[in-house]
């Protein structure tokens, strides 16, 4: 049987852990966010670099499309 002395440190050590934990978690959602943040603010300048960079050589209406695409891409 545990005596009160090491039931309070093993909940002292329990609850240290749950607040370290939490304060992790924090940080991770903070980094997510700030990620998500950062993809939403470039996702349109990527997405006209990698359509002007294209090589649409040997479809139909190539230049139509790239067109299309890039007028989706600036409207969003």
């Amino acid at each position: 049987m545990m005596t009160v002395p090491t039931l309070c440190m093993v909940s002292f050590l329990f609850l240290a852990r749950v607040l370290v934990l939490k304060a992790e978690n924090n940080d991770l959602k903070e980094e997510v966010e700030t990620l998500e943040s950062r993809a939403d603010h470039n996702a349109p300048a990527d997405a006209v670099g990698i359509v002007s960079n294209a090589d649409f050589r040997g479809h139909g209406g190539a230049n139509e499309h790239k067109r299309q695409a890039m007028h989706i891409i600036r409207n969003k």
